[in-house]
């Protein structure tokens, strides 16, 4: 790829949230090789990328992208596409801090009681009637082990907030309503990547999964709609833990358990 470091770049938001914040990694970087870029992001991150990189170049996705303005710019990128160019090799990547949180909050939370944090629930309207939900390929490994067992858990870590929760429960398909509604709200580049991949299947190069995504999107258009091999997965907790650090290793844990789906919150803390 060679662009002219005058020329206007576009970049798109590619994949979710998560992936839009591991591509922002090298936005500093493009940043000082390029004189003129625009870059597109979810709604939510628009706000910390601009303070983060104290640059007003980053706007709502689709500002550009999905209208005649495009045609404004040189050269059009996926933020995906991009990153390899700037983080070839593990060691590429630094431990730095490249996203700024707004001061307020930080105040707010050095200021509360963080060894009480995980109590302040109300244990009886906790996910009441609820469930976790997550999207992929009903090809898929994951998928074909959850449709085996009808049981799924995941664990969410915050190195920052020195948290974790895990949890475990019984699975079930999410409605097409809900399916749709998310795979529309993706950008348009993960919506034909959902298309293209053939999740967990053998690929033979990077190559041929490209030219998937481009077959797709001659074929499909700038409106693709959901696969039907493709969709959502709701996970009813039946085993939620909490764990907070603590120091010297001396951690608190609570694990929350229910009997039944509709059954109350049994609550016990547990030795680290």
């Amino acid at each position: 790829m060679k662009i002219g470091q005058k020329e206007k770049l576009l970049i798109l938001r590619e994949q979710g949230i998560g992936e839009e914040i591991l591509f922002s990694s090298v936005y500093q970087d493009i940043i000082e090789k390029f004189q003129n870029v625009i870059i597109e992001a979810d709604k939510r991150l628009v706000s910390v990328f601009n303070r983060s990189f104290q640059n007003d170049i980053f706007v709502e996705d689709g500002y550009y992208s999905k209208n005649s303005k495009i045609s404004e710019f040189d050269n059009v990128v996926y933020a995906g596409s991009i990153i390899k160019f700037f983080r070839k090799r593990k060691s590429d990547f630094t431990n730095s801090n490249y996203l700024i949180a707004r001061n307020d909050i930080i105040d707010k939370y050095k200021k509360s009681d963080k060894n009480l944090l995980l109590i302040k629930v109300d244990k009886d309207r906790l996910f009441s009637g609820s469930a976790f939900v997550f999207f992929t390929n009903f090809g898929s490994q994951k998928a074909l082990e959850i449709f085996d067992c009808g049981k799924a858990s995941f664990v969410w870590h915050s190195k920052f907030l020195r948290r974790q929760i895990r949890v475990r429960g019984f699975t079930s398909v999410e409605c097409d309503q809900a399916s749709d509604e998310y795979y529309n709200s993706r950008s348009l580049r993960s919506r034909l990547g959902a298309w293209a991949s053939l999740q967990s299947k053998p690929l033979d190069s990077r190559e041929t999964l490209l030219n998937q995504v481009e077959k797709f999107s001659e074929s499909l258009g700038q409106e693709p709609t959901r696969p039907k091999f493709w969709g959502g997965f709701r996970i009813v907790p039946a085993e939620i833990e909490f764990w907070a650090e603590g120091e010297s290793r001396l951690h608190d844990r609570f694990l929350w358990t229910k009997s039944s789906v509709d059954g109350p919150w049994n609550i016990q803390r547990l030795y680290p």
